[in-house]
C-alpha cells in the first residue's frame, strides 16, 4: 500500500483532503467525492493487521459489505460504498461524515443527557442484534456525535462506526481495545495465543457475542460518568495491556459510578454495574432489555424506540423482499459479464409503475457489483470512457417529452449512447442497467427507440407484490406472520404496491398503532392484541394520490356513485344509492373501483381505504350534500331496518342548526358502541371539524369523546392533548370555568387509569376546588337546575373516591361512593345513564366484603343492561368474578370471567380486556394451571404496557416470572422477574403501596431461580436484598421459609454446612405452622454432613 497523502485521488473518485484518524485496522480520511459537493468518511483498510492472507479478508469483507451497507438507523453511521483502489492497492469504504467528536467530549455531562445518548447506543446495538451483527470494539471512539458538544447540557445524536469491523481480526487477536474489551474476549485471545496460565471464575466456554458489545458499551458509559477506566491498570504511567485485560477476569465488581460522581443516580448504577457483570449471563441478555430498564427505572420520561427507529426496521433501500426470479437473473447476468462470458444480456431494462420496487432493486445490485469489483457508476455525466470493468446502475430514465420529467431524470437517448458503447467494447466486462416508470412510458416504444434485440437486451418487468411476497414483507417487520386479516386488508388497500405498503407501515408507526410496548418494536401481537383493522390508518399521500387519480378517470355519473359508497362507509344496495343505472355499477366493477360482496346482491369500495380518502377529497358544501341525500333515503326504511346511530351520523353532517347539534351529540355518544376506537377516533375528528365553532358545547362532547376513544387504545398523549383543548372552546368567563374544570377532571382520571395517583391527585383536586369555588354554596350544597353540573359533582366524586381506593384509603372511599349512590338513585334515568364510574362493588371486594360487593355489582350490571353500557357490563362482571375467587368458588369465578372476557372482546373494551384476563390468570395461577396462566398473562402485559403503562405491569410480570419457576423454566423466569424489578425501581411503580410490598417476593423468586442455574452469588444477593426489605417484616410463614431454605441450599452448594447448620432452628422455627413443609424441611437437614 503507497504512502497516502492529501490531494491524492482514491479510486479516481475521492479526493483525500485530511487524516482524521488511525488504528489498528485502519486510516480514517476526509474526502471529498468527485461527483458531489458533500464530504464525507473514507477507511483505508490495513489488512496487515487483520490477516496473514489480505485476499481471503478481502473476500470476506466483500461478502460482509452487503449485509452493512443494508442498515439504516438513526445512530449508525451509514456506510455508502466500498472498492479496491488497483492503482494505490488499498481496499477502502466510505461512509457518513460525522464531525461532532466522539463520546469523550460528553464527559461528566447532565444525566439526562448521558442517559439519552446510553439509550441511543442499545437502540443501535438491539438494531445490529437484529441483523445478527456484533461489533466486538465498543469504545468512546466508537460512538461519535452528530453535532458539536459545545452546549454539554443539550441532547445529542449519536452514531455508532466501524461496526462489524473486528470481526475480521485473525483468532488470535479477536477485536477490541483492552480498556473496554469483555471479559470472554480476553479469555479467547489469551487461550488463542497459548496463555492458559490466568485465573478466572468466568467458564471457559463462554464464547463472544451480543452481550460482549454491552459489556464494553458499559465501561465505556462508566467511563462517561466518573472520568475512570475501571479496567485500567498503568504501570509508571503507561498503560500495560496485559494486565489491564486480566483485571477484566479478576474484577468481579468495580465500585459504583455514584462513588466518583454522587451526582449520579443509584437507578444508574445498577444498570451500569449489570451491564459490566463479569459473566454474560449477569449481564442483560439483551440490549433491548437493557434499554427497558433504563427507561422504565429514570424519571426522565425515556422510550425504548422513537418513531424513527421504529421504522428503521422497515426494509429501505438495498433490502429487497421477494422478487426471487428478478434478483437471480440480473445476479446471473452481472457475474457473468463480469467474467467476460457472452451468453448473457448486458443491457437490461427494469420497467414497471410508480412503487414497484425499481429503484430499491438497482440498489441492491449496488454491492453485488462491488463484489465483483466493478465500479459502480449512478449517473451519467458528459463522455464516458471504459477504463475499468463497471456496472452502470442508472435509476428513472425517461423518453423525451415524457410526463413527469424532474431534474434527477436521464433521457432514453443518453442510455442508448452508452448501450451502444458497452456493446462495442464486450471486452471491457461492462454492464448497464436502467429502470424506466411505466406509468409514463411504452414498453414498445423504449425497445423502438433503444433498436436493440434480445441477445443483447434483457427486459426485467416489476410488478406488484404477490400475496407471497407480501407476507414475507410483513414478515420481516413484524418478526412473525401477521393474521390473515391483516395480510388480505393491505394487500386489498395496496393493491400489493410495495410504496404503498412501506408508507402504510410508516403511518402506523406514526399513529402509535405499530408499536409494542413491551418490546418497544413492531411484531406480530401489536395489531392482533388490540384488534386492528387496516381500514382504521389514515391513508399515505402516495396511496391517496393514486387512488384519487383512478376515481376522476370516472363517468360524472360514477364518481357521483362512488362518493355516495364513501360516506356510507359499508356495503350498500342499488336501493341504498337511489336505485342508480346499472350500467354505471357494472362499469366501476369492470374498472376494480367497487367489487360485489360474495353470496349477496351488496357492494363495497375495493380498496379498505377508500372510503376515507374520498370522502376527505370532498368539500364540506358536497359532503352535506351527499349525507343529506343518504339521509332521506334511509329515513324512508322501516324501523326494523333503520340503525338510529347511522341515522344519526347522516343527519349530523348532513344538516344544520338544532336538527344537527341533536343529531351530533346522540352519534357521538353512541360512537364507541358501535365502532372501533381507532375507527371512532377518525370519524369524531371529522365531525369536529364540521361542526361551527359557535357550537362549542357540542365541540366539547366530540373532544371528550375522542379523547376517551383514543385512550381506550392507549393513545394517552393525543388524548391529553384533546383534553387540553377543551379550555380554548370558548372566551366567556363562566363557560370558560366550566371547561377548565372539565378538562381537569378528564385529565385526573386518564393519569388514574394509568395508575399516576400524584398526577391524578394534582388534577383532581384542582378540578373539585374550581367546582366549589364556583357552583357550590356551603361546603357540601350543590343549589343549581343545572342537570351538568350535577352530573359532574357526582362524577368528580366518584373519580376522587377511586384515586382514595387506589391509595388503600377503603373506607373513605366507600363513604365517598355511598353518598354518591344515594344521589344518583334520585335522578330521572336520563341522567343516571351518564353516571357510571361508582365503584363501591369494587372497594367491597378490596375491603373482603364479599355479600356486599355481589350484592351491589348485580344491580349495576341490571342498571347497564337497561341502558345498554357494555362498558359497565363488563367490569362488573370482573368484580363478581374476583368476589367468588377469593371466596374460593372458582367455577363461578371462571363463568363470570369468560361471560365479561366475551362482552369487552367484542365491544372493543380493551382496558376491561386487560384486567380480565390478568385476574383470570390470577386463578389459573392459584388453581396450579401454571403454563395456561402465561397465555393468559401475556396479551395482558402487552396490553397493560399500552393502556395503563408501567406501573400496573409489575404484577403481571411477576406472575409470569413465578409460574415459568413453577414449570421450571428458570432463564424465561428470570427474564421477567428482572424485568419486574427494573419495572418495580421505577418512579411511576415506586408511588405504589402495592408493589413495594411485591418487591421482596420478587427478590426471593428470582433467588430460586438462578439457585436452579447454580448462579449462587446472584442469588444470595436477591435474597439479601428480600431480607433486608422493610416489608420482610409482613412476610407470611411459607415467604419466610422459601427465603431461608433457599438460602440454606445455596450453603450446601458450596459445601458450607456450618452455615447450613446454623439455619435450621430458623427454619424450624417457621415451619412449625407450615405442616406440608416437614418434609422438605427434614430432606434438607439429612443433606447436611
Amino acid at each position: 500500500m503507497k504512502d497516502l497523502q492529501p490531494g491524492m485521488l482514491i479510486d479516481d473518485k475521492y479526493m483525500l483532503l485530511r487524516k482524521l484518524s488511525e488504528g489498528g485496522g485502519g486510516v480514517v480520511w476526509e474526502v471529498k467525492p468527485k461527483s458531489s459537493p458533500e464530504k464525507i468518511a473514507l477507511k483505508v483498510l490495513k489488512w496487515s493487521e487483520f490477516s496473514q492472507s489480505k485476499t481471503s479478508t478481502a473476500e470476506k469483507f466483500k461478502r460482509e459489505f452487503e449485509l452493512f451497507k443494508k442498515v439504516s438507523h438513526p445512530n449508525i453511521a451509514k456506510i455508502y460504498d466500498f472498492g479496491f483502489d488497483q492503482k494505490n492497492d488499498i481496499y477502502y469504504f466510505t461512509s457518513e461524515l460525522i464531525s461532532g467528536g466522539d463520546l469523550k467530549s460528553l464527559a461528566k455531562s447532565s444525566i439526562l443527557v448521558i442517559e439519552n445518548l446510553l439509550l441511543q447506543a442499545l437502540r443501535a446495538l438491539e438494531y445490529l442484534r437484529n441483523f445478527g451483527i456484533l461489533h466486538l470494539d465498543i469504545k468512546p471512539q466508537n460512538l461519535l456525535l452528530r453535532s458539536s458538544a459545545d452546549n454539554l447540557d443539550s441532547v445529542k445524536q449519536l452514531a455508532l462506526i466501524d461496526f462489524g469491523l473486528a470481526g475480521f481480526q485473525p483468532p488470535e487477536k479477536p477485536g477490541g481495545t483492552p480498556n473496554y474489551m469483555s471479559p470472554e474476549i480476553v479469555m479467547k485471545r489469551l487461550i488463542c495465543q497459548g496463555n492458559l496460565d490466568f485465573e478466572t471464575t468466568l467458564p471457559k466456554t463462554i464464547l463472544p457475542g451480543h452481550r460482549s458489545d454491552l459489556y464494553s458499551l458499559g465501561v465505556s458509559f462508566y467511563y462517561i460518568l466518573t472520568g475512570i477506566l475501571p479496567y485500567a491498570v498503568n504501570v509508571n504511567g503507561k498503560l500495560d495491556i496485559q494486565k489491564t485485560m486480566l483485571k477484566h477476569l479478576t474484577l468481579d465488581t468495580p465500585l459504583p459510578p455514584s462513588e466518583y460522581n454522587p451526582e449520579i443516580p443509584s437507578y444508574l448504577d445498577a444498570i451500569i454495574l449489570r451491564l459490566i457483570a463479569m459473566n454474560p449471563n449477569d449481564r442483560y441478555q439483551t440490549a433491548l432489555m437493557a434499554a427497558q430498564a433504563l427507561c422504565f427505572r429514570s424519571p426522565n420520561q425515556l422510550e425504548p424506540e422513537s418513531e424513527e427507529t421504529i421504522q428503521a426496521y422497515l426494509p429501505e433501500d438495498g433490502i429487497l423482499i421477494g422478487r426471487y426470479d428478478e434478483k437471480k437473473l440480473l445476479e446471473d447476468s452481472l457475474y457473468a459479464v463480469s467474467c467476460g462470458l457472452k451468453d448473457m444480456p448486458s443491457i437490461v431494462c427494469v420497467f414497471g409503475p410508480s412503487g414497484t420496487g425499481k429503484t430499491r432493486l438497482l440498489k441492491y445490485l449496488s454491492p453485488n457489483a462491488q463484489q465483483l469489483e466493478l465500479e459502480v457508476v449512478n449517473k451519467i455525466e458528459g463522455d464516458v470512457k471504459l477504463k475499468r470493468p463497471t456496472a452502470f446502475l442508472i435509476d428513472n430514465v425517461v423518453l423525451k417529452n415524457a410526463g413527469n420529467v424532474s431534474d434527477v431524470c436521464v433521457d432514453i437517448n443518453s442510455i442508448k449512447r452508452l448501450a451502444e458503447l458497452v456493446l462495442k467494447n464486450p471486452d471491457s466486462k461492462s454492464f448497464v442497467v436502467f429502470s424506466i416508470n411505466a406509468d409514463f412510458a411504452d414498453k414498445d416504444k423504449v425497445l423502438e427507440k433503444l433498436n436493440l434485440n434480445s441477445s443483447v437486451l434483457q427486459i426485467v418487468e416489476l410488478g406488484n407484490f404477490t400475496r407471497g411476497e407480501l407476507i414475507e414483507y410483513v414478515s420481516h417487520i413484524l418478526g412473525g406472520v401477521a393474521s390473515s386479516k391483516i395480510v388480505d386488508e393491505l394487500y386489498d388497500s395496496t393493491y400489493g404496491n410495495p410504496r404503498f405498503i412501506a408508507d402504510i407501515f410508516k403511518q402506523l408507526i406514526k399513529q402509535g398503532e405499530l408499536f409494542s410496548y413491551f418490546s418497544g418494536k413492531p411484531d406480530t401481537n401489536t395489531l392482533s392484541t388490540l384488534d386492528f383493522s387496516i381500514s382504521y390508518a389514515r391513508p399515505p399521500k402516495s396511496l391517496s394520490e393514486y387512488l384519487l387519480n383512478k376515481v376522476n378517470k370516472c363517468s360524472g355519473e360514477e364518481i357521483d356513485i362512488l362518493h355516495l359508497m364513501a360516506c356510507y362507509a359499508r356495503p350498500v344496495s342499488n336501493k341504498n344509492l337511489g336505485n342508480v343505472n346499472e350500467r354505471f355499477v357494472n362499469g366501476l366493477l369492470s374498472s376494480g373501483l367497487i367489487s360485489q360482496v360474495k353470496e349477496t346482491s351488496l357492494y363495497k369500495l375495493s380498496n379498505p381505504l377508500a372510503p376515507m380518502i374520498i370522502e376527505s377529497s370532498l368539500s364540506n358544501v358536497e359532503r352535506k350534500k351527499v349525507h343529506e341525500f343518504i339521509y332521506k333515503i334511509l329515513s324512508k326504511l322501516s324501523d326494523a331496518e333503520k340503525d338510529s346511530v347511522e341515522l344519526n351520523y347522516h343527519l349530523a353532517f348532513g344538516s344544520d342548526g338544532e336538527m344537527q347539534s341533536k343529531a351530533a351529540l346522540n352519534f357521538t355518544l353512541e360512537a364507541l358502541g358501535k365502532y372501533h376506537p381507532t375507527e371512532a377516533t377518525v370519524i369524531l375528528e371529522n365531525l369536529f371539524d364540521f361542526i361551527p365553532k359557535e357550537n362549542w358545547n357540542l365541540k366539547k362532547a366530540i373532544l371528550v369523546r375522542q379523547g376517551k376513544a383514543l385512550s381506550r387504545v392507549g393513545r394517552f398523549e393525543e388524548a391529553s392533548k384533546l383534553y387540553e383543548s377543551l379550555k380554548g372552546l370558548s372566551d366567556k368567563k363562566e363557560d370558560k370555568i366550566k371547561l377548565d374544570i372539565r378538562a381537569d377532571e378528564l385529565l385526573g382520571v386518564l393519569a388514574l387509569r394509568r395508575r399516576l395517583l400524584k398526577n391524578a391527585d394534582t388534577y383532581l383536586m384542582r378540578a373539585y376546588d374550581k367546582f366549589v369555588d364556583s357552583f357550590m354554596v356551603g361546603v357540601r350544597d350543590l343549589k343549581t337546575d343545572d342537570d351538568a353540573l350535577v352530573i359532574q359533582h357526582i362524577r368528580l366524586r366518584n373519580s376522587i373516591a377511586g384515586l382514595r381506593m387506589r391509595q388503600g384509603l377503603y373506607d373513605e372511599a366507600v363513604v365517598i361512593f355511598k353518598e354518591n349512590q344515594d344521589a344518583t338513585v334520585k335522578l330521572p334515568m336520563e341522567l343516571r345513564k351518564r353516571i357510571t364510574n361508582n365503584e363501591l362493588a369494587e372497594v367491597y371486594v378490596l375491603m373482603g366484603q364479599y355479600e356486599k360487593a355481589f350484592e351491589i355489582a348485580d344491580q349495576y350490571i341490571k342498571f347497564a343492561r337497561q341502558i345498554n353500557n357494555f362498558d359497565m357490563i363488563a367490569n362488573e362482571l370482573r368484580i363478581m368474578a374476583n368476589a367468588y375467587r377469593f371466596m374460593g368458588n372458582f367455577d363461578k369465578a371462571m363463568e363470570n370471567y369468560r361471560a365479561g372476557l366475551e362482552v369487552a372482546r367484542q365491544y372493543h373494551l380493551f382496558e376491561h380486556q386487560l384486567r380480565i384476563q390478568n385476574s383470570l390468570a390470577n386463578l389459573l395461577m392459584q388453581t396450579g394451571n401454571w403454563l395456561e396462566a402465561t397465555d393468559e398473562y401475556k396479551p395482558a402485559l402487552d396490553l397493560s404496557m399500552r393502556l395503563e403503562g408501567k406501573a400496573s405491569s409489575v404484577d403481571m410480570m411477576a406472575n409470569i416470572g413465578f409460574a415459568f419457576n413453577k414449570l421450571k423454566k428458570y432463564d424465561d423466569a428470570i427474564e421477567y422477574l428482572e424485568l419486574a424489578v427494573d419495572f418495580a425501581k421505577g418512579p411511576e411503580a415506586l408511588s405504589s403501596v402495592q408493589i413495594k410490598k411485591r418487591i421482596p417476593h420478587i427478590y426471593v423468586e428470582l433467588g430460586h431461580a438462578c439457585l436452579e442455574k447454580g448462579r449462587f452469588d446472584k442469588s444470595e444477593r436477591y435474597l439479601n436484598l428480600a431480607l433486608s426489605a422493610e416489608q420482610y417484616q409482613s412476610f407470611d410463614d411459607i415467604s419466610k421459609y422459601n427465603l431461608h431454605a433457599t438460602l440454606l441450599e445455596i450453603d450446601l452448594a458450596r459445601k458450607n454446612n456450618d452455615s447450613a447448620k446454623q439455619r435450621i432452628p430458623l427454619l424450624k422455627d417457621i415451619s412449625k405452622n407450615l405442616p406440608h413443609v416437614e418434609e422438605h424441611l427434614s430432606n434438607l437437614i439429612k443433606r447436611i454432613k
